[in-house]
């Protein structure tokens, strides 16, 4: 992927941002950006985050962050919102 993607979601799985932008190689400063985004729009909020995607498992054993292969999440994801798919 050529892009970081950011979304958050509160316990009842709203959605309550989301962006994404190409990171030209630079994943991290990319990802912070994004964050900071998201904490101008959003404030301080308590957060439980999860990477994926294939530039992810070294940024999240980077950052001690869960990470879900991709597959995996879009799967789970689409079983909550979407069962009869």
């Amino acid at each position: 992927s050529t892009t970081v993607k950011i979304a958050v979601l509160d316990e009842n799985d709203t959605l309550l941002f989301a962006d994404y932008e190409r990171h030209f190689a630079n994943i991290q400063e990319t990802l912070a950006g994004l964050l900071q985004k998201a904490y101008d729009r959003l404030g301080e909020l308590t957060l439980h985050p999860v990477i994926t995607g294939s530039g992810g498992l070294t940024l999240a054993n980077h950052l001690e962050i869960p990470f879900v292969q991709e597959v995996i999440a879009v799967s789970s994801s689409l079983q909550k919102i979407a069962p009869q798919t």
